[in-house]
């Protein structure tokens, strides 16, 4: 059975329940997370809001797309950030005239 939730847009009740539990997760889980970040560097009302963007703009990408919603973990941006960080790091000495090789250590 498909509802009309927005204006152009078509949803299935699938849809509505995935945004629903979507939506607790991110004000519970992820949005809290998100808010801590951005308070620090930017205060809290503009941390508030870009919450709620995010908020939306998820939610107009699983309503407009009728995909499923895929959690990329909590720990996502610290494993990014450990990436960027390597990847700067080894631009850095290369810039400064070193060959480098990379090699993950063992466990």
């Amino acid at each position: 059975m498909k509802l009309k939730l927005l204006e152009g847009y078509n949803c299935t009740e699938r849809d509505i329940r995935e945004l629903r539990t979507f939506s607790k997760k991110i004000a519970f889980k992820g949005g809290i997370i998100l808010y801590k970040r951005l308070a620090v560097r930017r205060g809290r009302n503009r941390a508030t809001v870009a919450v709620g963007h995010s908020i939306l703009t998820i939610a107009y990408y699983i309503l407009g797309d009728s995909k499923s919603f895929y959690d990329l973990g909590s720990d996502y941006f610290e494993q990014k950030k450990k990436q960027d960080i390597a990847r700067r790091a080894l631009k850095r000495l290369e810039d400064l005239g070193y060959k480098v090789t990379v090699e993950k250590m063992g466990a």
